[in-house]
């Protein structure tokens, strides 16, 4: 049995996923507190010290992430954020590999919860995962400095401005950072790392390669090659060409 706490300000949320959890996981989640404010939840986590955390991410005139700061040498839990925020928060969370759910909240998204408890596939530091959301959320851009990617041993953190190019490979994908030549293999699409980056940086050159154009040294129009500064040669297609040419010519 999951054991499990709700923070949440808005009384009719609790109660929604209080309902899908009695519903329809009465025998892999047990409900111990359901909390409106941050004081409260801070006490619920600390004496019943719960596997897992909904929490909202704005509970009153506070934020859900003193919680985590108050809670973080206490109890060791996984937090799912539930939150109301759109597409800058979405990839907040994402780039530090940290889950979370987006209002209304779904059975589905419940049973995607336990799924990832189940397989820990998250089982690894929250502390430095939550201090790279901090820092990408408190950033003046809209997209993330720094990207968590995990692996099977736990995760590797890559400064975004060190990426040269990302390459795909089936469901996977290899990641380029400058003076390594070897890529760093992740499970994630080449869609899922994009969605992440600055789209007027990170161009799509090919269905399967993804070029910071900071990068690029030349490209040959007659070849249908793009060459990076650090020699590595990336083929472009027909389909991207307009829209990455552009990318040097409408600046």
């Amino acid at each position: 049995m999951i054991r499990s706490v709700i923070i949440d300000d808005e009384l009719h949320v609790r109660k929604h996923i209080e309902a899908i959890c009695t519903q329809s996981f009465s025998n892999e989640i047990e409900i111990l507190a359901s909390c409106g404010n941050v004081e409260d939840g801070i006490l619920a986590i600390t004496t019943f010290k719960p596997d897992f955390i909904f929490l909202d991410i704005s509970i009153q005139n506070k934020s859900g992430f003193e919680v985590v700061e108050r809670i973080k040498n206490i109890v060791d839990c996984e937090i799912v954020f539930v939150t109301a925020h759109a597409e800058f928060a979405i990839r907040a969370f994402e780039s530090a590999a940290l889950h979370y759910i987006l209002k209304p909240i779904s059975e589905n998204h419940i049973k995607e919860v336990v799924s990832r408890f189940k397989k820990k596939r998250y089982n690894y530091s929250k502390i430095d995962r939550m201090s790279i959301l901090m820092e990408n959320i408190t950033n003046n851009s809209s997209y993330s400095p720094r990207i968590v990617i995990p692996n099977n041993s736990g995760f590797v953190v890559f400064s975004v401005n060190t990426i040269t190019h990302i390459k795909a490979d089936g469901a996977y994908c290899e990641i380029y950072t400058l003076n390594e030549t070897k890529g760093f293999v992740c499970s994630k699409s080449l869609k899922g790392i994009q969605d992440q980056l600055d789209p007027n940086i990170f161009k799509k050159c090919h269905r399967s390669f993804l070029v910071n154009t900071n990068y690029v040294k030349s490209f040959d129009k007659s070849l249908g090659n793009i060459y990076l500064v650090d020699g590595t040669v990336i083929p472009m297609s027909i389909r991207n060409k307009k829209d990455f040419s552009n990318a040097f010519f409408n600046q």
